[in-house]
């Protein structure tokens, strides 16, 4: 192999890890915070809604869903945060790892080169 073939194979690695991250780590998690922020915002809206509507009623009478919705919420966010710590370290050791690869190959195909520079002489 030459060494013209290592660098074809180092920037289709890298483009393939590269896309593999977007498409499985970078998208989801933007529809993840997009959607999770419109649901904040809707959740925030219900609750000061509720709270106009239900000013002469004892708080009593209304923590039980404000409380639920408050706990979905809380619970969603969670989930993006698990999301984002699972994913980064995931796509940060399989970009390490490619790029590592990468660069052994690249170190034998010298030393190939070399020795047969050698031999030759």
């Amino acid at each position: 192999m030459h060494y013209r073939q290592h660098d074809h194979s180092l920037a289709h690695s890298l483009t393939h890890s590269l896309t593999q991250s977007f498409k499985f780590t970078f998208l989801p998690l933007v529809v993840l915070v997009v959607f999770n922020a419109l649901l904040v915002r809707v959740v925030i809206g219900a609750a000061r809604q509720r709270q106009a509507m239900t000013s002469a009623v004892t708080p009593e009478m209304t923590s039980g869903s404000s409380g639920d919705q408050q706990r979905i919420t809380v619970m969603l966010i969670c989930v993006v945060i698990v999301f984002i710590v699972c994913q980064v370290r995931a796509r940060t050791s399989g970009l390490y790892s490619a790029l590592y690869r990468q660069s052994y190959i690249r170190l034998l195909a010298a030393e190939t080169q070399a020795v047969n520079k050698k031999k030759k002489n």
